[in-house]
């Protein structure tokens, strides 16, 4: 990607917003016209933002039950779908970060741009799904039924009961992994369907992290319930969805074909985008500032858009509005890939070392500040994944990754015991280790007290990164937009500092969303708190009222805000920040888009106007009319 020198990269588009802040490079900060949005999270958070990680344990389907002899049934009767079980403990979140919440959740991964990081819910045992007579059944023939195999933690996909005479069994079917992604991060959604043939039972979509869905009813003549958003990424100008039937929807602008429908043409509500052949489902969806990226339950990835700088990772610098894999090499894809994160013009990944058996990171595309970690700065540095290091003379590896999120021009990981590092651009302080110098290492994130932090998620937005720490929130960086949200107006802060409401650190924190310029966080009542930039009203409070005010410029707040107008998503709501806008969604399928409704159509609501929203819009269900 090109630098975005993000002074003046907000005046052509405006920040890219991918992680709670909605990652979006400043208009003075990107210094090319694609600006990254990387964790900027561009517009996503999809952010940029949060690592997926990988579902929980495969659940064994339930036991087989003999059933009843059947009665004579003319040409055989439809049956009606079991429930599905509720989704597994969500693993953090990786691209485009991001997770969902819940019920009482795993540490989720965090978000990026534009991505939100949840904390999957810890899943309760799925309903069985008693199968009734399948196919046609001879006069006086007897059927037996089973039952359906229960979900088991961490979205296991559960075996379904043994078929019986006259029908067919039923495979459950849910995906691990929760969390949702956004710029710069992904998170994994949880849940899928389940589905049978032959009088077998469809299983509802389990949503991320939370509770399942009513299964609907199949057989002769049956129906099935309607595919619901399960995961969230929000990016530069454009977001993506995955839904509950393993697809992938994006909307917004579709500049270098970003939204993966094979065109350019920008959409105001929801378009398919056209994976490549896979034999596996998908895990979790990421949206940068130019680009965007799925990752796979069998551990490949594949991404769509700007590839200018080599970001989409298949060794080329060719853009496509069609999906293609991440590559290890000209012909060998990258596997064993346990989440994605897509910033500004480049993709980081956590990957399992074949050889120490351990998580990494990778990342590829644009290194100009140092964003991709490998010891080297340059504009081409790679157009395959590289490995991160720690330091270069021994070829250290960063080992242990639980989660990695891309912002705009910096990367952020946290590690099995909490350690958090950050490499990139360093010129607000975004790394967090009390200086300004860019560093092509990872450094260490430090407190107020320059000991180091111990987390389970990070963020990284545009121009600032969050963590979460012990149930509350630790940011650093840029403040100008009050985007730090510790009640002050300073303009940054070198090192990790709590976010506070009246001097007291919130708490009961389950999931965190960095934007371009904002951030918010999730409390396990479903309560949304939001600071930064706020202008474009997303922080969901009436331009018309008194703002809090920041540094800098008004309507933004330096103080936690709640979000009223997202209560009707309680308890189980989800964000995603963006540049300028934020999406939420619940587990039911309710989704809604908050902040500026560019001409390119974010908000996905069918709205093609210049207009601010600090009232929610329903996104469009378009997949209904496929």
């Amino acid at each position: 990607m090109a630098r975005i020198d993000m002074h003046n990269w907000v005046a052509t588009s405006l920040a890219l917003g991918l992680l709670t802040s909605c990652f979006v490079p400043k208009y003075d900060e990107f210094e090319s016209e694609t600006g990254g949005a990387g964790n900027s999270n561009i517009g996503g958070a999809t952010a940029v933002g949060g690592n997926s990680s990988v579902g929980g344990l495969t659940a064994i389907g339930g036991n087989t039950n003999v059933g009843g002899t059947s009665s004579t049934v003319p040409g055989g009767t439809s049956a009606t779908g079991g429930t599905s079980a509720t989704g597994g403990a969500g693993g953090s979140a990786g691209v485009g970060g991001i997770t969902s919440v819940g019920g009482a959740r795993a540490t989720g991964g965090s978000i990026n741009f534009g991505g939100t990081s949840t904390i999957g819910g810890a899943s309760t045992t799925g309903g069985a799904g008693a199968t009734s007579v399948g196919g046609n059944v001879p006069t006086g023939g007897s059927s037996t039924s089973s039952t359906g195999g229960a979900n088991g933690g961490g979205g296991a996909n559960g075996v379904g009961g043994a078929s019986t005479t006259g029908g067919t069994g039923n495979t459950g079917g849910s995906r691990p992994t929760g969390g949702a992604g956004g710029l710069g991060g992904t998170s994994a959604a949880t849940g899928g369907t389940s589905n049978a043939a032959g009088g077998g039972v469809t299983g509802g979509a389990n949503p991320t992290g939370g509770s399942s869905t009513t299964g609907g009813v199949t057989g002769a003549g049956g129906t099935t319930s309607p595919p619901v958003p399960i995961q969230i990424a929000a990016g530069h100008q454009h977001a993506c969805a995955l839904l509950s039937d393993n697809s992938v929807w994006c909307w917004g602008d579709n500049a270098a074909g970003k939204l993966g429908d094979g065109t350019t043409t920008s959409s105001a509500i929801p378009v398919k985008v056209q994976l490549a052949s896979a034999t596996a489902s998908v895990k979790a969806v990421t949206a940068g500032y130019s680009h965007s990226c799925a990752v796979f339950s069998d551990a490949t990835a594949q991404c769509w858009g700007d590839n200018k700088y080599g970001q989409l990772g298949d060794g080329t610098t060719t853009n496509t509005s069609t999906p293609v894999p991440v590559r290890a090499s000209a012909s060998t894809p990258q596997s064993n890939i346990q989440s994605i994160s897509a910033g500004a013009q480049f993709t980081c990944a956590v990957v399992l070392d074949s050889t120490s058996q351990k998580n990494i990171a990778k990342c590829w595309g644009t290194g100009s500040y140092g964003q991709l970690g490998t010891g080297v700065s340059c504009s081409n540095c790679t157009k395959y994944p590289s490995t991160v290091v720690t330091d270069t003379t021994n070829n250290t590896l960063l080992s242990g990754v639980s989660s990695v999120s891309a912002g705009s021009n910096h990367a952020c990981a946290v590690l099995t015991g909490g350690a958090t590092y950050c490499w990139g651009s360093n010129d607000y302080g975004q790394l967090g280790n009390g200086s300004t110098t860019d560093s092509n290492l990872p450094q260490r994130v430090l407190d107020g007290t320059s000991a180091a932090i111990s987390a389970t998620d990070v963020s990284a937005g545009g121009f600032a990164t969050c963590a979460l720490v012990n149930s509350g929130v630790l940011c650093w960086g840029h403040n100008d937009y009050g985007q730090i949200g510790n009640e002050s107006t300073s303009m940054q802060e070198l090192r990790a500092v709590p976010v506070t409401r009246a001097g007291n650190p919130i708490q009961s924190v389950i999931q965190i969303s960095a934007g371009y310029h904002n951030a918010c966080a999730v409390l396990t009542s479903g309560d949304v708190y939001c600071w930064g930039d706020g202008a474009s009203g997303q922080l969901g409070q009436d331009l018309s009222s008194t703002s809090p005010g920041c540094a800098s410029y008004s309507h933004c707040s330096s103080t936690p805000m709640l979000v009223n107008v997202l209560s009707s998503l309680k308890p189980n709501v989800k964000v995603s920040c963006g540049n300028q806008f934020m999406m939420a969604w619940d587990d039911s399928g309710s989704a809604y888009g908050l902040g500026t409704d560019f001409p390119s159509g974010q908000l996905g609501d069918g709205n093609t106007a210049n207009d601010t929203n600090f009232t929610p819009v329903p996104l469009s269900k378009s997949w209904l009319n496929q």
